[in-house]
């Protein structure tokens, strides 16, 4: 039996207008933008965008970090396991290496936005003793978690947080609920950090798994999932949050659309992949792996989560999808198609901060293939 495991990490950050359109270059540093990597040219995503908008030195373009230099361990300074603080517990949450967590598109974004909420998780490999029975009120606990984002400082930890639990039977099994809140800093600014483990403990159970990937038959966000709030309390105080589960959904259906498009001189296709999940009521979780295609015989194909951004609406009747080509080609560092299953799908090519480029393209062919 696969046991869940449930953790939530909710974010907010500032929005702004995206830029206008351009012809940025190839930065030396493998990056999307003008050759002086200090300066960002028309349509780059200027360092520090929190949303996509107005640049603020010192932050790299989104996906640098996670997805350029090999050479770059993108989880160095993080915490070890040698940071958990917690019980003498006889159940124990076991962490894999190779478990990562990453964001959902929010229906309640737009796709825009979705670039500066770019977002992984990632806890220090290792067994840690979790509750095993009703903990309240609160005691300190701490998991090593560390974060990185495409915008702006990422939180680290600040301090130790706090576990309650909640244990109820349930045959010769448990039911449990087990919520953790840690405070986390970005330079001066407070954020919360709240994580929610629930499922079934069977008989004998002593270690609960988080590998990063969703079970074929996992209903709901399921088996990890995180909210990160800016501010001190992520109940009160958050002003939007980003939904963060596995980065691995190769088990879920896979989902297929293929867009035919031209501008009357010249034609392309777009190949968008998708995997969603099931949901007994809220929007199905979704993770978008591959955008591939041509513009004008020019190819391109992206499968680098940092580059690729997907936003919903409920249920997915309607979406969303966009993402930045590896290189510009010609004035376009990008391409966004609107409101696919919907009656009026638009597509565009677009600048570094996904914002329109002139005229839509006309749509002349889209299918979607799905299990």
């Amino acid at each position: 039996m696969r046991h869940l495991l449930l953790v939530t990490v909710i974010a907010a950050c500032t929005t702004s207008n995206p830029g206008s359109s351009g012809d940025p270059g190839r930065r030396a540093d493998g990056a999307i933008g003008d050759v002086d990597p200090g300066e960002p040219g028309p349509g780059e995503p200027g360092p520090g965008d929190a949303v996509a908008g107005d640049p603020v030195a010192g932050d790299p373009v989104a996906g640098d970090a996670m997805a350029g230099d090999p050479g770059l361990d993108p989880w160095a300074g993080c915490p070890t396991a040698a940071d958990y603080t917690g019980g003498t517990w006889s159940f124990a949450l076991e962490v894999s290496a190779e478990a990562r967590y990453c964001n959902q598109g929010d229906e309640s974004q737009t796709l825009a936005a979705e670039l500066g909420r770019k977002t992984m998780v990632r806890i220090a490999p290792g067994i840690y003793p979790i509750p095993d029975g009703d903990v309240d009120p609160a005691v300190p606990f701490r998991l090593p978690v560390c974060v990185r984002v495409a915008r702006g400082e990422p939180p680290v930890l600040d301090g130790v947080g706090e576990v309650t639990a909640w244990f109820n039977p349930s045959g010769p099994d448990q039911t449990y609920t087990i919520q953790a809140r840690q405070p986390m800093r970005a330079g001066t600014q407070p954020w919360d950090l709240r994580i929610t483990i629930a499922g079934m403990r069977t008989a004998g159970q002593s270690v609960l798994v988080a590998d990063g990937a969703m079970a074929a038959d996992e209903f709901g966000f399921g088996p990890l999932q995180m909210v990160l709030c800016r501010g001190t309390d992520c109940w009160t105080s958050a002003e939007e949050y980003r939904n963060i589960s596995a980065c691995d959904y190769s088990a879920l259906p896979r989902e297929q659309h293929h867009v035919e498009f031209t501008d009357g001189t010249r034609s392309g296709v777009l190949d968008l992949d998708i995997h969603i999940g099931f949901s007994p009521a809220s929007t199905e979780p979704a993770l978008f792996v591959l955008g591939e295609g041509d513009i004008d015989g020019a190819s391109f194909h992206q499968d680098d989560f940092w580059r690729l951004f997907y936003r919903p609406t409920h249920h997915h009747f309607e979406r969303d999808f966009g993402l930045i080509f590896d290189a510009p080609l010609g004035s376009a560092c990008g391409i966004a198609v609107y409101q696919l299953l919907g009656l009026e799908p638009r597509l565009y090519t677009t600048d570094c901060r996904l914002a329109d480029l002139g005229t839509a393209w006309t749509i002349t062919d889209s299918t979607w293939t799905r299990p």
